[in-house]
């Protein structure tokens, strides 16, 4: 889990098909996967199905199956564990790490798992795209939003 997508990311690799005339209009595609949704008997449209779609597919990237995935997380990361509540992973020190659950100590093990990441601190600084398709880290000003 040392590489962990933001939902941007989810959404961007796993965007809706654009269905042409000769597609079936009962079924939808992702275009980031093989996935195919079939609207038949659901009672939902499209793209109800494919958001069904990119929600699982973003809830599974931030499923942590292992404790050597926990331990892989940084500091601040935030995990749900087991489903139950919800901690803080904060770094004493070189010596180890410490998980904080509404102020008390805790220690993660299998019986916690699977658990969810809620938070990565990566996710404070986002590549940002400006209308001209260049990237960047930092926040677009409006004058360069005008160029």
């Amino acid at each position: 889990m040392t590489s962990v997508p933001t939902l941007a990311d989810v959404v961007a690799e796993h965007r809706w098909y654009v269905p042409s005339r000769r597609d079936k209009p009962w079924i939808t595609r992702c275009v980031g996967c093989n996935w195919k949704g079939d609207t038949r008997n659901t009672g939902k449209t499209c793209i109800d199905l494919h958001a069904a779609h990119v929600e699982q597919v973003w809830y599974q990237a931030r499923t942590i199956h292992t404790l050597r995935e926990i331990a892989e997380l940084p500091v601040r990361s935030v995990v749900r564990f087991n489903g139950l509540t919800t901690s803080e992973l904060t770094k004493l020190d070189d010596w180890g790490e410490e998980w904080i659950t509404d102020g008390d100590e805790c220690t993660p093990d299998a019986n916690d798992l699977p658990a969810l990441l809620i938070w990565h601190p990566d996710w404070d600084n986002p590549i940002l795209e400006d209308l001209h398709g260049n990237r960047s880290a930092k926040p677009i000003s409006q004058a360069d939003r005008r160029s």
